[in-house]
């Protein structure tokens, strides 16, 4: 017989760990299903391989998360990290024939990582203009000039 218990992380990592602490002093834990979001996953992810319990994330997309299998060696995620992204846009502009593109992204892990797959599966006929903005940025403006 399975057993679950539901913890809302609220997307904090100090929440994340509090649950699996919660979790693991209480229940007899073989399993972790989650974090959403990639800072608390990583978070308990360290924790959960302390304790050699694996973890599958339904949202967390971080690059970091699966690139180097000795940092998460029991993450797993069920969903394409963020350089996947850039592969698919990159197929899309080859579908439809584009020659010249403009490429703005954010300096953390998905903005760079996206972009960077995105150029690398680009035909070499394809003009590539971009803008990196500092992640949380609002003002939009100022960084184009």
């Amino acid at each position: 017989e399975i057993i679950y218990h539901a913890f809302d992380t609220a997307s904090d990592p100090s929440k994340g760990l509090e649950a699996f602490k919660i979790a693991t002093d209480e229940f007899d834990v073989f399993g972790i299903l989650g974090c959403l979001d990639d800072l608390t996953s990583s978070t308990v992810a360290i924790s959960s391989t302390l304790s050699r319990i694996p973890q599958i994330s339904y949202g967390s997309q971080a690059n970091y998360l699966t690139r180097n299998a000795d940092e998460y060696p029991l993450f797993a995620r069920v969903v394409p990290s963020y350089e996947s992204e850039g592969e698919a846009i990159s197929n899309l502009v080859e579908t439809y024939g584009w020659d010249d593109i403009g490429v703005i992204f954010t300096g953390d892990d998905y903005g760079v990582g996206t972009s960077r797959m995105f150029r690398e599966n680009l035909p070499e006929d394809v003009r590539v203009i971009e803008t990196e903005f500092i992640p949380g940025t609002e003002i939009l403006d100022a960084q184009m000039q």
